[in-house]
């Protein structure tokens, strides 16, 4: 006897995929960049490594490379929508032994493109809406930390408020500097508002959910944010350790800039 019967629905695959963007954006970058981001306008799938949709290619020798550093856990946000992949580490810190038998994975003078196979899944199992590349030059390394004495603050008018320009004065980590800085008023209190940099993260905007209500305003930056090349407030990324290098030690966690607004 037959008591029931039912069928299961096919899932309905929603809409198409779509690689946002690759960070950084700008069209040359140091020798010694640390990481890049791969953002995504829909969750990815779980499923393979991310590594093995990605085709690094020198153009200037035609030789197809491998410089990202292959991760067993992926580092990938919580929503699955950004990815971010390291530029192996130990091949652009001095004197490893990565660096010496393979040398840094992208070098100065070359240029280089990535691309990306349009097969690479969203979670809903849709492919890439279509291929994507991207073209870009290697400069020479940046071997300076940011120095944040040296930016530049502006207000910049708009409607229907005010907003703060913060000129770093060159590339930065793009989704670090919207994580690492905060802004407060003179009673100490958190300013609410939006962060955003330009195209290529060399100037954050910071607008305000509100009017601003105090003159003097702290620009509270942790030590954590870096530049293009993972050189962050305190130290750089490449020191070469050495018994004449003394350890002055991390530096302050969180840098304060104050300023009025006139």
């Amino acid at each position: 006897e037959v008591l029931a019967s039912f069928t299961i629905p096919k899932k309905e695959k929603k809409g198409t995929a779509v690689l946002l963007a690759i960070h950084p954006k700008v069209d040359t970058v140091p020798e010694n960049l640390l990481k890049m981001y791969f953002e995504f306008a829909q969750p990815m799938q779980e499923i393979t490594n991310a590594l093995d949709f990605i085709t690094v290619t020198n153009s200037t020798d035609a030789k197809e490379i491998e410089p990202f550093l292959r991760l067993e856990s992926e580092l990938w946000n919580k929503d699955r929508t950004l990815l971010t992949l390291w530029l192996d580490p130990g091949r652009i810190k001095t004197d490893l032994i990565p660096n010496r038998e393979k040398g840094l994975p992208i070098i100065a003078g070359k240029e280089y493109t990535i691309t990306i196979d349009k097969n690479w899944r969203s979670i809903e199992g849709v492919h890439l809406q279509e291929g994507y590349t991207k073209h870009f030059l290697v400069g020479q390394r940046d071997d300076e930390k940011p120095d944040a004495s040296e930016w530049q603050l502006q207000m910049t008018d708009g409607e229907p408020r005010s907003g703060l320009q913060v000129n770093f004065g060159e590339p930065m980590d793009a989704f670090l500097a919207k994580e690492t800085i905060q802004i407060f008023d003179k009673k100490g209190t958190r300013v609410s508002g939006q962060f955003s940099p330009n195209e290529n993260a060399s100037v954050l905007h910071f607008i305000p959910d509100e009017a601003w209500t105090s003159s003097q305003i702290e620009l509270r930056i942790e030590s954590r944010l870096e530049d293009l090349a993972g050189n962050n407030l305190n130290r750089l990324f490449d020191t070469p350790i050495s018994k004449s290098t003394p350890n002055t030690g991390d530096g302050p966690k969180v840098h304060t800039l104050i300023f009025n607004i006139k």
